[in-house]
């Protein structure tokens, strides 16, 4: 593999995200890079090639690095090559492989016979270094020569100009140059180098057209097709990031950009001999190629067959199946490793071998799956440990080596229980990524949440609820004892509610009046003033009007914290809405009451009782009552993870008939942050959030932010968590919470909308401004002076809030969430008229008798008054029309309808009017003039293929001709055939008349669902063509030439291969069967030829169109040319050239 370009890299700059020269994911693209490394720097670079060897080949100048064991360390930390002294390389070479060497030229060994020792009979480069003097180096580059040698690299001593490295790069050389001196947008920074320039510099083409042939690999190499590439569209994929090629026939191919099979860019390398490209790409969509297959070569086999039907059976898998335990049950896969690994060891044979070690790799790919690790990811480190220069003694494990015997007793060492993880006592901080330089698949597993354990919470669960639906009360008061401690009579606190329980200090009701106030105004705000009423069509009235739900439950956590607001939260909003029930829930405490906040809420939101349980069995008590606490129609309320799950359990019991808000998780908060953000605050606002639980998570987007401007938000999160009373929980919270760096506040949005948060704060400039892109949160925060505090206690918002990510499809907790909206049609006599046969098609298409019968009735019959007798329409013969509809067959909308028409009887009607045998181009053409006149009469039709006495007519996927009614379209397109066919017949046999009986023509519709069964239809009746006519044209050579009968003929041919009947033709008679006419061997395919701006016209995906954009497609297409041609429809070049004919 040749290497282009390698880029120079300042990681000093680059930790700071320089604000010009070439960015991180497009130095990943070129994929190779240059450090210096010094003494006071090494540190920093050998963590900087540690992090980062596994994204792009590093080669690191160590001349300034005196020690060989800090070489040594680098090589080890996934460094692909040393740029070294003469004398470094001479104890270098003992130890390190001669393609990681590079000799830099310095001055005291530039003498020819110091470089011929140091690299003759070997594999090191040349490194040239910041040469002043091109002409020099490109004399004596080409003195060098640049066949079969190590390679050459060359910096510069100022900034290059593209000629400058074009010379080098022509020359075999590779160019070094700084990412400062780079762009992938030369349009707007026209004092950079274009990458794209550089990186094809030296590439060289041997075709007309000058375009680059281009193998397309996914991240395991695995080729996914051939294409093409040039100078523009290589530009063009560097500077979107994805897989944009040459089409030779239309330019610029963006992959995917209207299949959906669109390609993110990973790399691009250039092969040995610098002619062919190739692109390394993560292929989304149904695949490469347009026949919905991953690669142009069918679909995957062996191990990435395996990763794909792994990743799939992960998200689809029955639950309680096999796979699906495998996936959530890491003991049972634990077990099935060990069980393989020791069956893979024990298995003598070749065929038990290979046997055993699929058994693992199934296994342990099933645990990489299920962790997100791909093959990709572990060839990568396959290849990153590849690279060690220092080696392992090789020795087994303790444990192992004990089981095989490879210890003697006196070497066994006792194996010590694993101590407790202890809190850190050091500094509370969160870990820092730059999201720049990180993959989409890196920053997934950077947000990822921390994982809830729920494999044993149901088995936990259902239980409990089971003995609550049992025995209620009973159940309620055992249950208290045994989880909240608490010893209570009555498991129901029911209104009014003393005054003694609600007692508390006037700055505490004072605050809840204000919040409760607040939250009510704002609830309020939400009421729909009046039904929406809508007239879909004249007698149809459509209407949408709102009923509160009448019974709902409350569920207010206690444990670890006093939650009043919960209460108000989920009180305020189900009294505005009128519930005419609102029952609370809440653990007890230890003496068996509930804290006076919740119940002075309870009282302020009419609360009828308040139920003095938590966890599942509270949640169980509501969903399905007791006899004192009343049964509801809906729970809503956060809670832990056993409250979670009895809320699923019990909304997916259909004997309950109950309803829950939404999913729940732990608390989380996403602040983004840019340099007008208080520290303080922003270090207030992520521990606000981080002090609910140990499993909360708080994520800090920092919008280019100066490392000192970071540093004192860490100082403040640190300074004001020493403070916090929760501090062990603050700790642990912090532990899985992280601080992403990006440049710019887009970025940031896009990384939120990804994750998705409950809470989202906004401190930034005119932050009011970028609430237009929020598109996944909880609630929004906005500005400096909003504290995520606020809207959890006073604000009026609410805060019961979707966590984990829910917020992609929930909504927090509002008004909507206590109502219920009920629809109601109201026709008229002459609405029914107007939707009766519409509904009645459909009912038919869906083969519902009763349905259709029901909407079927005469309007007339449902008058309440007499009326007069119906006109001749509605007679009372009128009900036969059901036994037509009940008949009928409509298509299957959204496909391809082929209709298929053969001759009938055309084997005798050919001997009659002695048509010549084996074609009668004649014939042929009278065929494909009557299938011309079908076409252009229906414009609904966009390809017809024929053969010999049949016509296939490929109708678009959008056709609504006859509403699809099978019957009505192939017998128009039949007879229509069968009438040019009669009618055109004395142009083409002037002297033969047609006699009786007269050519007819039968036909048949069939539906295809996609673009790919389309294609193979036609490809099957092209394949079918070529056999049919290479046999009939033996045959009849046999018969007309070889004087056999048509016996003989058929015997002779019997058991042959498409080569024999070949050499037969071409031996016995001298026929070339490739020279035959080509309307002989690939039949006829009639299609309309549009201009331009028609091509772009049927390309337009809009799913409705204008009026005036459709009457100007429908002018273009009875314009347009119907041409016939003779040409292979089998491969891609037909329908790429004619994208139109698979257009909906």
């Amino acid at each position: 593999m040749a290497v282009p370009l390698v880029v120079a890299l300042d990681i000093s700059s680059e930790t700071s995200s320089p604000s010009s020269g070439l960015k991180i994911e497009s130095i990943c693209h070129i994929g190779h890079v240059y450090l210096n490394v010094t003494p006071e720097t090494l540190p920093e670079t050998l963590s900087y090639v540690f992090a980062n060897a596994l994204r792009y080949s590093i080669s690191v100048n160590v001349t300034a690095i005196k020690e060989l064991a800090d070489v040594t360390a680098l090589l080890d930390a996934g460094a692909a090559r040393i740029f070294a002294s003469y004398a470094q390389l001479q104890e270098l070479k003992l130890t390190v492989d001669e393609s990681r060497l590079v000799l830099l030229l310095e001055s005291e060994s530039q003498n020819r016979d110091k470089i011929i020792d140091a690299i003759s009979d070997t594999s090191v480069g040349i490194y040239a270094h910041e040469i002043v003097d091109i002409d020099f180096i490109t004399g004596w580059l080409q003195e060098y020569g640049s066949g079969d040698r190590p390679p050459v690299y060359v910096s510069f001593a100022k900034r290059p100009s593209l000629e400058d490295v074009t010379l080098i790069s022509k020359l075999s050389a590779i160019p070094i140059v700084s990412s400062a001196f780079l762009t992938i947008d030369p349009e707007n920074n026209p004092g950079l180098l274009c990458a794209a320039d550089v990186f094809m510099a030296g590439v060289v083409s041997d075709r007309p057209d000058k375009l680059i042939a281009t193998l397309v690999v996914d991240e395991q190499g695995i080729a996914l097709g051939l294409v093409y590439s040039s100078p523009l569209s290589v530009r063009e994929s560097l500077k979107t990031g994805t897989g944009v090629y040459q089409s030779r026939k239309r330019g610029l191919w963006y992959k995917g950009a209207t299949s959906g099979a669109t390609q993110e860019l990973l790399r691009i390398d250039l092969d040995c001999d610098q002619d062919c490209l190739r692109f390394v790409v993560r292929q989304k969509g149904t695949g490469f190629c347009h026949l919905e297959t991953a690669t142009c070569f069918g679909s995957y086999t062996g191990l990435s067959k395996l990763q794909k039907t792994l990743e799939a059976r992960k998200e689809s898998a029955p639950a309680g199946s096999y796979t699906k335990r495998l996936f959530s049950d890491e003991k049972l896969l634990r077990a099935k490793i060990m069980e393989e690994a020791e069956e893979l060891c024990d298995a003598k044979t070749k065929q038990e071998i290979s046997f055993e070690a699929a058994d693992l790799i199934y296994f342990a790919l099933t645990k990489c799956v299920g962790a997100g690790v791909s093959l990709a990811d572990i060839e990568r480190s396959l290849d990153a440990k590849s690279l060690k220069v220092k080696r392992r003694t090789g020795d087994a494990k303790g444990k192992w080596a004990e089981k095989e015997g490879l210890l003697k007793p006196t070497e066994k060492v006792e194996a010590k229980a694993p101590a407790p993880t202890p809190i850190p006592e050091g500094r509370v901080q969160m870990k820092r990524f730059d999201a720049v330089s990180r993959s989409a698949e890196e920053l997934d597993q950077v947000l990822a949440r921390p994982i809830q354990n729920t494999k044993d919470i149901m088995g936990i669960v259902a239980p409990i609820i089971n003995d609550v639906k049992t025995r209620g009360d009973a159940a309620l008061i055992e249950l208290a004892a045994k989880f909240d401690k608490a010893e209570i009579t009555s498991p129901v606190l029911t209104a009014p509610f003393s005054p003694e329980l609600m007692q508390l200090p006037v700055e505490v009701q004072k605050a809840i009046d204000i919040s409760f106030e607040n939250i009510r105004k704002f609830h309020a705000a939400q009421k729909e003033d009046k039904p929406l009423v809508v007239e879909t069509m004249p007698g149809i009235q459509c209407s949408r009007f709102v009923r509160p739900i009448e019974r709902v439950g409350l569920y207010v956590p206690g444990g670890t914290a006093v939650l009043p607001s919960t209460a108000l939260m989920l009180g305020v909003p189900a009294q505005v809405a009128g519930c005419k029930r609102i029952i609370i829930a809440s653990p007890p405490r230890k003496d068996g009451s509930i804290t006076p906040e919740i119940v002075y809420v309870a009282h302020k939101v009419g609360a009828e009782a308040i139920v003095l349980a938590g966890g599942a069995q509270a949640v169980a008590a509501l969903a399905y009552g007791t006899a004192s606490v009343p049964k509801v129609d809906k729970i809503l309320g956060p809670g832990n993870q056993f409250v979670t799950a009895g809320k699923m359990l019990v909304s997916n019991d259909t004997s309950a008939c109950v309803s829950i808000d939404m999913p729940a998780g732990p608390s989380e908060v996403l602040v983004i942050a840019d340099s007008t953000a208080n520290p303080a605050f922003v270090a207030s606002d992520l521990l606000s959030q981080a002090e609910h639980g140990a499993d909360s998570q708080v994520i800090l987007i920092a919008v280019d932010l100066s490392e000192d401007q970071l540093q004192a938000i860490e100082d403040e999160l640190h300074s004001q968590a020493m403070k916090l009373p929760r501090l062990d929980i603050v700790r642990k919270s912090i532990g899985h919470s992280v601080i992403l760096q990006t440049q710019t506040i887009e970025a940031a949005l896009d990384l939120s909308n990804r994750y998705a948060p409950e809470h989202l704060i906004l401190q930034i400039k005119d932050a009011s401004k970028i609430v237009d892109l929020v598109e996944n949160a909880g609630s929004v925060f906005v500005g400096h002076w909003t504290p995520e505090s606020v809207g959890d206690y006073s604000a009026g918002v609410n805060h019961s809030l979707p966590t984990y990510g829910y917020a992609r499809q929930y909504s927090g907790v509002n008004l909507a969430t206590y109502i219920k909206h009920i629809t109601s049609s109201e026709l008229t006599e002459e609405g029914l008229i107007n939707v009766g046969e519409a509904v009645t098609t459909l009912a038919t298409v869906e083969e519902l008798e009763a349905h259709r019968r029901a909407n079927y009735q005469n309007p007339a019959d449902r008058r309440t008054s007499t009326t007069t007798t119906p006109a001749m329409a509605n007679s009372k013969y009128e009900y036969v029309r059901a036994f037509e509809k009940s008949t009928e067959q409509y298509l299957v909308p959204n496909t391809f309808v082929v209709v298929r028409i053969d001759g009938r009887g055309f084997h005798k009607f050919t001997a009659r009017h002695s048509l010549t045998k084996p074609n009668d181009a004649r014939a042929l053409h009278l065929m494909n003039a009557a299938a011309t006149a079908v076409v252009s009469e229906l414009a609904d039709i966009t390809l017809a293929y024929g053969v010999s006495d049949e016509f296939s007519f490929v109708l678009r996927r959008g056709c609504a001709l006859f509403e699809r009614r099978a019957a009505k379209i192939v017998t128009t397109i039949a007879s229509t055939f069968t009438a040019y066919y009669v009618h055109l017949w004395r142009e083409y046999f002037p002297d033969t008349p047609l006699t009786a009986p007269l050519p007819s023509f039968d036909g048949r519709a069939v539906v295809y669902p996609g673009v790919a069964e389309l294609r193979d239809y036609v490809a099957w009746r092209q394949v079918d063509c070529h056999i049919n006519n290479l046999y009939n044209t033996t045959f009849w050579a046999l018969i007309q030439r070889g004087g056999m009968s048509a016996v003989q003929a058929e015997e002779a041919l019997q058991r042959t291969v498409a080569a024999d009947k070949n050499e037969i033709l071409f031996k016995r008679f001298g026929i070339n069967y490739n020279d035959e006419p080509e309307m002989f061997r690939k039949g006829s395919v009639i299609y309309r030829e549009y201009e331009e701006e028609t091509i772009a016209l049927l390309g337009d995906e809009e799913e409705e169109l204008s009026k005036t954009r459709q009457k100007k497609i429908a002018r273009q297409i009875r314009k347009a040319d119907v041409v016939t041609r003779h040409v292979d429809v089998i491969k891609d070049a037909f329908w790429e050239e004619r994208p139109w004919l698979l257009a909906n």
